[in-house]
């Protein structure tokens, strides 16, 4: 299957703890090796440090006050150190 630039494929609505707040996007940056015809399984991340970085940053912006953090942060430690 191909891998589509502007679907849903490389990003996610994610909520806030309150759900008063609007939902934000959390989207990785990707490159198509083969442009429009790149299939999904090799679509790369662009740049994986600084995906990392905003990946982190807006779970932690969105998520930081909660109680779960750690637990999030434990079950994330292995795919920031895959990249």
């Amino acid at each position: 299957m191909q891998f589509a630039r502007r679907d849903y494929q490389h990003r996610a609505r994610i909520a806030t703890l309150d759900g008063l707040a609007p939902n934000r996007w959390l989207t990785i940056p990707t490159h198509r090796p083969s442009g429009r015809a790149t299939l999904i399984r090799d679509t790369l991340i662009a740049v994986p440090a600084a995906a990392r970085r905003g990946v982190s940053l807006i779970l932690r912006q969105q998520y930081g006050t909660s109680p779960h953090r750690p637990a999030l942060d434990r079950a994330l430690q292995p795919v920031w150190n895959a990249y």
